[in-house]
């Protein structure tokens, strides 16, 4: 057992019952960090906002660090999935721009706009870098590779014409929030970026049809 040696370690919890507790923990847990920071956060908060002893959190988490990791792999995998998602809704409305501007909407402006404007957020951002880059680096690249196999299907197997395309939608999301803007005005960036990736790609196949 982790953190107290002294307490008896409980009966094992059903699966249910444990992925209920765990996801409580990381609920609670990012909550806290965005209401008092990631530094100033302690074990002995997350455990009470969760609802569990200290000990007995210590059971599932060492330490702050692997609660947020935990955390943030979730978040990014939901966000992954629902990114996806958006990018393959064939149905929508406005056509391919709604579903780049679905794509950049979930995985970048659910995970990022909330940290905008936030007291915390250049924290979190840090402490994602420093704690947790290496997660954020897997589910991106997760989330690319399925992202580049879209976009040739999109470009109709233009493969520079969908490089060109990833690059916009992947790297232009970094530099759009340079200046720290609100979440609102973050939104509606990537908004314009999705409507000029879509752009890109139907003016090459209008030129390829005449």
């Amino acid at each position: 057992m982790l953190g107290c040696q002294d307490d008896v370690v409980p009966a094992a919890l059903p699966p249910d019952e444990l992925e209920n507790r765990l996801a409580s923990v990381r609920s609670a847990a990012m909550a806290l960090f965005a209401e008092r920071g990631y530094s100033a956060t302690s074990m002995s908060a997350i455990a009470e906002a969760a609802g569990l002893s200290r000990p007995a959190l210590y059971q599932h988490f060492a330490n702050r660090d692997e609660i947020f990791r935990s955390a943030l792999s979730e978040i990014l995998e939901d966000a992954n999935r629902a990114a996806l998602d958006a990018l393959d809704a064939v149905s929508a409305t406005g056509g391919l721009a709604d579903r780049f501007d679905g794509y950049l909407q979930r995985c970048r402006g659910d995970v990022i706009g909330p940290l905008l404007g936030s007291s915390h957020g250049d924290e979190l951002l840090e402490a994602r870098g420093a704690t947790a880059g290496d997660v954020a680096d897997e589910a991106h690249a997760r989330r690319r590779r399925v992202l580049d196999r879209r976009l040739i299907d999109i470009a109709a197997g233009d493969r520079r014409l969908a490089r060109r395309a990833a690059e916009l939608l992947e790297l232009a999301p970094l530099g759009l929030k340079y200046d720290a803007p609100s979440a609102k005005a973050y939104r509606t960036r990537l908004t314009a970026l999705a409507h000029a990736t879509a752009a890109l790609i139907e003016s090459a196949g209008a030129d390829d049809a005449t």
